[in-house]
């Protein structure tokens, strides 16, 4: 996804990031720059010089778009906690990430080639993977943050409805391609994507109840340890043909999608727009990605500020877990004591006790965003290590937000 930057040309930074191994994601963004690239002639070795001018055009062009990504970083609500760390992000991308920058570069052709018999000079057209490049930006500046990003389930229908009115699901959704590359060049992490593929493939029936129902839906993500599940539907109706004369195919696209937290099932964000497809969609395969990403963008941005206020909310707060506590035969010597041994374990930010019954207890407790439900549970076993009451404890369940023990 493409960030609205503010291009600061004042802003120099002397970077070259390093080759990554990457899937080519045929919606990621690419952009093409026009560069001059400079290099001194030596011993009068003009082929030397020529590809040592090539290279430096190279280098300038991922400077160039990498200070783009750097100040829109800077500013953007994302990365909250990078305010008034500027410098310091610039100097561990300069010393840290300072590399090579092959992995970036896709095509390039020379315009322009010169020499004055001490340095030759080139203007290069270059196509920088800028996907690629804004991910592994993003991804620096929140290790630097010393946060993490929540991770994400993105679970999507599209349906194809073709002249005849019959209904077709698309069986690679071009809006599911879209949310995970919009999320992929902010950081997130996205979990039980293979899952995902074999239940929109062979679980048909399953995928769509979780599509209907959110609280579903959320137990689902939980069970793979994500904080959000993103939902979506996109509908593209076939309307026309030729109207214009100009051979082009014609749609209505509408898409609907939401975002909701795992751990409450509370919809987070829900999104609606509909619109006609653009122009020159010459196929129908054309003619299906196009109504979608002529419409998604807007509702994808959207989608993501509002994931990323409530997370800034969650992080504030903690994160919350569900644990659960069973065979409990006395509320007052084990449930109370089992409460109070949570809350004095290091790190804990909160703990509240949501029910008691049936020699169950389960309580909420609220645990910082930098660990995860390992990290909770061997906490917690090792401030009940040595207490009697406490002396035949042991993990039934542990996974996502859920830990479960039994006496």
């Amino acid at each position: 996804m493409m960030r609205n930057a503010r291009l600061l040309l004042s802003l120099a930074v002397g970077l070259l990031l390093p080759a990554v191994c990457l899937a080519e994601n045929p919606f990621a963004p690419k952009k093409k720059v026009t560069v001059e690239g400079w290099a001194d002639i030596k011993g009068g070795n003009l082929a030397a010089a020529r590809d040592a001018s090539i290279k430096n055009g190279l280098k300038r062009a991922i400077e160039i778009t990498a200070g783009v990504h750097i100040e829109s970083i800077m500013s953007d609500a994302t990365y909250s906690k990078m305010v008034g760390e500027k410098e310091r992000y610039l100097s561990e991308v300069t010393s840290k990430i300072y590399s090579k920058c092959e992995g970036f570069v896709g095509k390039h052709r020379i315009l322009k080639e010169s020499n004055d018999g001490k340095v030759f000079k080139v203007t290069l057209e270059v196509e920088v993977k800028d996907g690629e490049l804004e991910r592994q930006l993003s991804i620096l500046a929140k290790r630097l943050a010393g946060a993490r990003f929540p991770k994400i389930v993105v679970m999507v229908k599209e349906l194809f409805i073709d002249k005849e009115g019959k209904k077709k699901n698309v069986r690679e959704p071009t809006m599911q391609a879209l949310i995970e590359n919009a999320l992929l060049a902010r950081g997130f992490d996205l979990v039980a994507q293979e899952r995902i593929f074999k239940l929109r493939r062979q679980e048909s029936e399953v995928f769509e109840e979780y599509l209907d129902d959110d609280n579903k839906a959320a137990k689902f993500a939980m069970e793979f340890g994500a904080e959000y599940i993103i939902t979506a539907v996109s509908r593209i109706k076939y309307t026309s043909y030729n109207d214009l004369g100009q051979k082009e195919h014609h749609a209505f696209g509408e898409i609907s999608l939401k975002a909701i937290n795992s751990s409450t099932a509370a919809i987070v964000a829900s999104h609606k727009k509909g619109g006609n497809s653009p122009a020159h969609c010459f196929s129908i395969d054309d003619l299906k990605i196009k109504a979608v990403t002529h419409v998604a963008p807007p509702l994808i941005d959207n989608l993501l500020v509002r994931i990323i206020q409530s997370w800034d909310q969650e992080t504030a707060k903690g994160i919350r877990y569900s644990v659960k506590l069973y065979n409990v035969k006395s509320y007052r010597k084990q449930g109370i004591k089992f409460i109070k041994v949570v809350k004095k374990v290091p790190e804990v930010m909160d703990v509240k006790k949501l029910s008691y019954g049936g020699g169950r207890l389960e309580i909420e407790v609220f645990y910082p965003v930098k660990y995860d439900v390992s990290s909770l549970e061997e906490a917690i076993l090792e401030a009940l290590d040595g207490i009697k009451a406490f002396a035949k404890l042991d993990v039934t369940y542990s996974r996502g937000r859920e830990l479960n023990f039994k006496l």
